[in-house]
Parts: C-alpha cells; structure tokens; sequence
C-alpha cells in the first residue's frame, strides 16, 4: 500500500493504526475524524449488513473511492445502521441517473413510499477557503520582516471588513507599526490588530511538535477557544516530533468579524438540503439527513444553526414531496492532549408543523 499518498480510506486505515500502535509521527488532526469513523464503521457492520446488497457494494468499494465519495458514503451507511437500531426496515438504494433515487427506501410506514436521503459536506465552505488562504497570502508577506528582526511573538487581527478587500500593501505596513508598539490596540480601515511578545526560547512538557497541548503552551491556542477563526504559526524546526523545547515562535491569530463573513459562512449549509430534497420521488414522504465539520467559534457556529432553522421553516413541501423532518449534524473532530482523536456530534432537528411525532420514530445521532 503506497503511504505517501494513498486513496483517503487507506489513509484513514494507516492514521487509525497509528494511532493504536501510538506512533509520535501521527497525523493528529486527522486522526480526530478519521478514528471516530473507522470505530464507528467497525461498530455497525452487523447493521450494515442488513441494509441490502447496494449496501455491500458499497462498503467493498470504500477502497477505490475518491475522498468526498468515501465520506459521502460512510455517512450513508452509517445513517442507514443507525435506522436498523431503531427498528426501521429500509433498503439502500443504486442510484439511477435517469430518476430521483433516494440512499433508502422505508418499508412499513403505511400506504405512502418512504425514503431517507442524506447529505454531507466535507471540510470548509468556499468562502472559508478563500478568507484563509488570503490571510495566509497576508502573512507570508509579513514573515520576512519577522525574521529580519529576530522578532518573536503573536499578531492578533481582527478584520471588520471582508478580508479580500484589505489590500495586502496596507495591511503589511500596519503590521509594522503595531510590532513597534507592543500590546498596543491599532485601529485601522479594515478592523484591527495588537502585537504581543512571547518568550524567545522556554521549555514545555514532553509532546508532539503542533499538538494540541504544543499549542496551547506555547502560542495559547486552546482546543475549545471560541475566540478566533484561525491560526498560523512557527517554531524554529527541532529536528524531531517529540519535543521540549521551543525556539523563535511566531503566529497570527484571526478572526472576520463582517456581516458579509458571517453572512456567506451561515449559508454555507442549505444548499446541501436542496441537493437532498431533489432525490425524493414524487408522492413520497422523505426525510433529509444533513451532516457538516463544524469548527467555527460559537458566533459563526450560531448563525449557520439559525439560518438553517429559519430556511428549514418554508422548505417542508416541495411541488409533491412531503418532507416533514430533517436532522442536521453538527460534527466537531477534535484532537486533544498530545494528539488524542475526538469527536462530538451536535444534531438539529426539524420537524414540520404538525409532525413532530415523526422525531420519535427516527434516530437523531449517527456517529456518537
């Protein structure tokens, strides 16, 4: 099996081994989704098996899948385990281009055809992509002069104004002026930024280099900060993982605080329901299942929740369809300590007006 660059189950399988075998070299933050998946896969493969051959197919195809097809898929079998522990009689079903086909067809619920239709993004939103990859633009800019002057220490930014329309000039030359006034607040056009000095060289307890706790002692980054939306950071290479010791560390910490950035990152999510209640069929009851990374501070966070609770109010009904529930899983990989996988899943349910009996008879958390 090729370890420099397999197929993402393969790599899921080699970061899971890591971690059992507890190798200094895992990829820790990947790991925090990816073990979760692999023991929960490993949990319901007695479920799996009963959810018909489409089902077996696809759980022997997982291998030769692309990446956003295997987390497609694994959410789907894991959905469909799910209603078997429920007691739900459903069958996946192969999808046909030349109709709407659900993932599942429900038997048992009465004289109307049931289905279940799932959906699942994977990693950020387009927008989040380009406001992180414009900061990191940002900051390689500003390395040269860090290094130049053996300056050591944290910027803190907070854009008040889309980041794409910062121009990079003047954001260079406000950065050099707050480092000139350490722990002094600048105000500038586009929001604003402090610098604050951290210690040349000091000790920390034995862990990986950029682990969560590596993190945290030396740049102040905890896990649960609800405070910032991202963070590029440096140490001068040690030569190995495990460490104790940090030299020279440099970060910038960020947060968009626009209304257009909160804005676009809430709705980043409903498109994903419209996808879903495409594959209903006519005349059938359908019931949506949506599951996303969530790793934004609360305030992003909140603000998806609730556009997905005010647009989930006018989308019950579509032309025949009839779709009285949805769940939405918000998924929070983790990795804590030295590198330690974890997973929490935060679920929203929505159930038409009328309907909510139906919340009750489906099952609300697939992974956890």
């Amino acid at each position: 099996m090729d370890r420099v660059s397999p197929q993402r189950f393969a790599k899921m399988l080699l970061v899971t081994q890591d971690h059992l075998m507890k190798e200094w070299e895992l990829d820790f933050f990947s790991a925090a989704m990816f073990v979760p998946e692999i023991a929960v896969l490993g949990n319901n493969l007695d479920e799996i098996r009963q959810l018909g051959p489409e089902a077996h197919r696809k759980l022997a195809a997982l291998p030769s899948m692309t990446d956003d097809m295997v987390s497609s898929t694994l959410y789907e079998l894991f959905v469909g385990a799910a209603c078997v522990r429920k007691g739900i009689k459903l069958t996946m079903v192969e999808k046909d281009s030349s109709r709407k086909t659900p993932d599942f067809q429900i038997a048992g619920l009465g004289p109307i055809p049931g289905a279940i239709e799932c959906k699942r993004r994977l990693g950020l939103t387009m927008y989040e992509m380009d406001e992180a990859q414009r900061v990191e633009a940002f900051y390689a800019l500003v390395r040269p002069a860090l290094h130049a002057a053996d300056i050591h220490g944290v910027i803190e930014v907070s854009f008040t104004v889309p980041v794409r329309s910062v121009p990079s000039a003047q954001f260079v030359d406000e950065v050099l002026v707050a480092l000139k006034y350490e722990e002094t607040l600048i105000t500038t056009q586009w929001g604003s930024l402090i610098f604050r000095n951290l210690p040349h060289r000091r000790t920390v307890t034995e862990t990986r280099l950029y682990s969560p706790e590596y993190l945290q002692q030396v740049f102040e980054w905890n896990p649960l900060q609800d405070e910032w939306d991202g963070l590029l950071c440096e140490v001068e290479p040690p030569g190995q993982i495990a460490v104790e010791l940090f030299t020279m560390p440099r970060c910038l910490k960020w947060r968009s605080v626009s209304e257009e950035a909160v804005t676009k990152k809430a709705r980043g999510i409903t498109s994903l329901w419209g996808d879903a209640v495409k594959q209903i069929p006519a005349g059938e009851i359908g019931f949506v299942y949506i599951a996303y990374h969530e790793g934004s501070r609360p305030a992003v966070a909140d603000a998806r929740t609730h556009h997905i609770l005010e647009a989930g109010a006018d989308l019950w009904y579509r032309w025949s369809i009839r779709v009285p529930l949805m769940f939405v899983s918000r998924l929070y990989p983790r990795s804590l300590g030295p590198g330690n996988p974890d997973l929490i899943e935060s679920v929203l349910a929505g159930a038409a007006e009328g309907l909510e009996s139906w919340l009750k008879k489906l099952p609300w958390r697939v992974f956890t």
